[in-house]
């Protein structure tokens, strides 16, 4: 399935990288640049 998160904070990229390591597509959009 393919995701895709608005905002990289806190419980963006944990939610971010608990779908990634499930095997998901995940794109993650930040207003700032990381």
């Amino acid at each position: 399935m393919k995701f895709c998160i608005v905002g990289a904070g806190f419980s963006g990229a944990v939610i971010g990288r608990a779908l990634a390591q499930a095997d998901h597509d995940v794109v993650i959009v930040d207003e700032r640049s990381h």
